[in-house]
Parts: C-alpha cells; sequence; structure tokens
C-alpha cells in the first residue's frame, strides 16, 4: 500500500535513452492522448543523449525533468507506410512528433533540435503548466539537422538553454 501523501518517482539513467512511438501506425492526433496529472509523479531522465521519438503523452506525471550532457533530439515519424506507395507518387515528406504533458516538463542540454524534416510539438496544460529549457555549459558542435521545426505550448515558457531549429 502507498502513502498518499508521497507522489512516485520514476527515475531512468543511460548512456542513452529513447523515449516515445516510432510506429507509423499510431502517430495520429488520437493515438497520442491528452496527459494527465495522476498521482502527481515524477519522471527524472538522465543521459549523454536523450532521443524522444514520434507521437506520445506522459500520464501521471506532474513533473518531468529532461537532462542530457549532450544533446536531447526531438525525431518525427511520418504517419504513412511510405513502402505502398511508388516513389513518383510520394508526396514531400514530413515527419511528425509530440510530447504532450500536464505540469512542468524541464528539459537540460548542451542544445536541444527537432532533426531534419521533423517538425516537432513540446506541449504542457492544465493549471500551472510550465515548460523550461536549461543550457548546461557542455560544448558540442551543431547538429547536421535541415528543415526542422519546433513549436512550444505552456502557460509559462523559461528559455534559458541551447535550442536549434
Amino acid at each position: 500500500m502507498r502513502n498518499a501523501s508521497t507522489a512516485s518517482q520514476v527515475a531512468l539513467a543511460a548512456a542513452s535513452v529513447g523515449l516515445g512511438n516510432s510506429d507509423w501506425r499510431y502517430q495520429t492526433t488520437a493515438a497520442a492522448l491528452s496527459a494527465s496529472l495522476g498521482d502527481g509523479a515524477t519522471l527524472d531522465v538522465n543521459a549523454s543523449t536523450i532521443d524522444l521519438t514520434g507521437s506520445f503523452a506522459l500520464r501521471g506525471f506532474a513533473v518531468a525533468n529532461f537532462k542530457a550532457s549532450q544533446d536531447i533530439r526531438l525525431s518525427g515519424v511520418v504517419a504513412a507506410d511510405l513502402s505502398l506507395a511508388p516513389a513518383v507518387f510520394l508526396p514531400a515528406i514530413h515527419a511528425y512528433g509530440s510530447l504532450k504533458g500536464v505540469g512542468t516538463l524541464t528539459f537540460a542540454s548542451a542544445q536541444l533540435y527537432p532533426t531534419s524534416m521533423s517538425e516537432f510539438s513540446l506541449v504542457s496544460s492544465g493549471a500551472g503548466s510550465k515548460i523550461e529549457f536549461q543550457g548546461n555549459g557542455n560544448a558540442v558542435a551543431d547538429p547536421l539537422s535541415a528543415a526542422g521545426r519546433l513549436s512550444v505550448s505552456a502557460g509559462d515558457i523559461v528559455q534559458n538553454g541551447v535550442l536549434r531549429a
């Protein structure tokens, strides 16, 4: 039995951490259902590099901290089975992704950026929603990434890091 006054905490630590959903069949808006506060748990992710892929939502977390000593990369996913269409009929390919949360999302890294041709959204909703970007002072090379787009939506946005798009 859990103490009702103590929120849960989840910690992930590794050289590289990847979170999200890369399956093209589950990239619709309905697939990335809304985030929920739950019991107000905290998620701490620590790695050299963090990859957030596709569209997904954090459920049950009031606070999510993503801390990378190097890059946080935001990778979209093309929401179609490209193997079914002849190459001549393929439209301009854009990859979409989103991370939805409730409460506070903090990203601390040397740099944060969408990968090539990725359109990625970071969203925190609800009362007191906040997204914060923090630099860590580590020097890294500019990413080899082009034509990416990043959108950020929250009640409070604090930019004190290196964002590239």
